[in-house]
């Protein structure tokens, strides 16, 4: 699970917004191969987490990763309200969400978690795939299209399967289309 806090009314280059990066551990993992192969970086950072500790779960640095919180499904959502709480938000506040895949996968998950009903979330989700559309698509575009078109990634157009890269990205779609000035606004 990964969170980039955005605020439009004061910008920041969106790799040094306020971030929270956590992997669940369990004892065992369930999946198609296609699924488990797509996470396979989160399984080697599980292995590796496993190899050079025996502590039960807590921040764990890998240089090239930066820092990840590993968690249970049980600590998960308090870890992620300490993140809030550090950040500013007020537990009764809306959060309003942005990404391709909460809406219709990511919300189910959490939404079986017992503290989930806590956070208040928004029930629109920021989608950025609506400022992509063409009229010729049959169906809205995913990512990758959404990257293409914008032209901000060049050679960068692949999704990466990390949840923080992920959700930068998503900002940054969106930021380009809401803000035509945003690259000189961040000058």
């Amino acid at each position: 699970m990964a969170a980039v806090i955005d605020d439009l009314k004061n910008l920041k280059p969106s790799n040094q917004l306020p971030t929270f990066h956590a992997i669940v551990r369990h004892l065992s993992y369930h999946g198609s191969p296609v699924a488990l192969s797509m996470n396979k970086r989160i399984f080697d950072l599980i292995a590796e987490y496993e190899r050079e500790t025996k502590k039960d779960f807590s921040f764990f640095k890998i240089d090239k990763y930066k820092e990840i919180l590993f968690v249970t499904d049980q600590t998960l959502l308090s870890e992620f309200r300490k993140f809030l709480d550090g950040n500013g938000y007020q537990s009764d506040e809306n959060i309003n969400v942005a990404g391709k895949n909460f809406a219709t996968f990511d919300r189910d998950f959490l939404s079986t978690l017992n503290d989930w009903k806590e956070f208040k979330i928004a029930r629109r989700v920021l989608d950025p795939a609506i400022l992509y559309v063409e009229p010729q698509d049959k169906y809205l575009p995913n990512t990758k299209d959404c990257k293409v078109r914008s032209g901000l990634f060049v050679g960068k157009e692949e999704c990466t399967h990390n949840a923080v890269i992920d959700a930068q990205e998503v900002i940054e779609l969106i930021r380009h289309k809401l803000l035509p000035n945003y690259n000189e606004i961040l000058k």
